[in-house]
């Protein structure tokens, strides 16, 4: 009894790359969804005016929640604020196309208090003519130089 068995599995080196190649598709279509973010929220239009700055010495707020445009970076914003301006940069999982910016005091206009369920915010258009519009928990404001914005 001679019986012809064929071999119908995929070859070991496929199976030992699926996981990899898995994992760069997924790597990839991060990559894009976060540079396709930077642009839709506006951040690229900041960082081509503001942007090219290393951290400044002052008050470190971590961990914020907020929203560039219509893009919600949630609890994962990194500000620093001193008597100069506001230090923006999203944590590193977001980095890619969000250029570090730093926003001098004096380009943000038209500061309005929101309410969202228990937060207070506030939103901020960026520029004149604007740029971007940034909204920020109310305390990152109230607890800096950035105060003398709200009135």
């Amino acid at each position: 009894m001679n019986a012809d068995v064929s071999n119908n599995s995929p070859p070991v080196w496929l199976i030992v790359f699926i996981p990899f190649i898995a994992i760069g598709c997924f790597g990839m279509f991060w990559v894009f969804v976060v540079w396709m973010s930077s642009w839709l929220s506006g951040w690229r239009r900041l960082a081509k005016l503001y942007g090219g700055h290393a951290p400044p010495q002052g008050k470190v707020w971590p961990g914020l929640s907020g929203n560039i445009g219509l893009i919600s970076y949630r609890g994962s914003l990194c500000a620093v604020t001193n008597e100069d301006g506001m230090f923006l940069r999203p944590g590193h999982l977001f980095g890619f196309g969000h250029e570090p910016i730093f926003i001098p005091w004096c380009e943000f206009y038209q500061a309005r208090r929101k309410k969202f369920l228990l937060s207070n915010l506030v939103s901020v258009n960026i520029g004149s003519p604007k740029v971007a519009e940034i909204t920020l928990a109310a305390q990152v404001f109230e607890q800096s130089e950035g105060a003398k914005v709200l009135n």
